[in-house]
């Protein structure tokens, strides 16, 4: 195979190449999955900082797309978690007032209350407001990673000491 040989103004070049996969998700086929290709060239004389300032260039770039995808990922995921939150929270009021319910037509004796309901039934109350808690901090959770890619999503002119993925670096 002949290569052809890339010059930039007569001068030989260097070929750069990022491939970014955009679609990660645990469970889906990689052949489903879109990537992004970046492509360019540099004069093969260029200095390794400006190589550097290229590369870093079209990570932002990359990320940038990567963070698009994954708004879309994380809200689909914050809708579910929200959605669940009102199914387990409506399950344990349906609860709640069943047991009320049998305790009034039962003529028991005596003020109806959580702490006087059975054994069964308080844990599954207690599960409830187990999984209402999981599903909020969740969705606290990933509502924060969202805002931190459309910082990432929005910002218009990024230095690398002012990119979220940078700030430990």
């Amino acid at each position: 195979m002949v290569e052809r040989l890339v010059a930039i103004d007569g001068e030989p070049a260097l070929g750069i190449s990022l491939s970014l996969a955009l679609d990660i998700e645990p469970g889906v086929n990689q052949m489903s999955q879109r990537n992004i290709v970046f492509q360019t060239h540099v004069p093969l004389s260029t200095p390794e900082e400006a190589l550097n300032a290229a590369v870093d260039k079209l990570m932002r770039i990359a990320e940038r797309q990567s963070a698009k995808i994954e708004i879309i990922r994380l809200k689909r995921m914050i809708d579910d978690a929200e959605k669940s939150f009102v199914r387990s929270r409506d399950d344990m009021q349906d609860l709640l007032q069943r047991s009320q319910q049998g305790w009034d037509s039962a003529s028991r004796r005596g003020e109806w209350s959580e702490e006087r309901m059975p054994p069964v039934e308080k844990q599954a109350i207690a599960n409830h407001r187990t999984s209402m808690l999981k599903y909020s901090d969740y969705v606290k959770m990933q509502r924060k990673r969202v805002e931190e890619l459309e910082q990432v999503v929005n910002a218009v002119h990024s230095s690398p000491d002012s990119h979220p993925s940078h700030a430990d670096s």
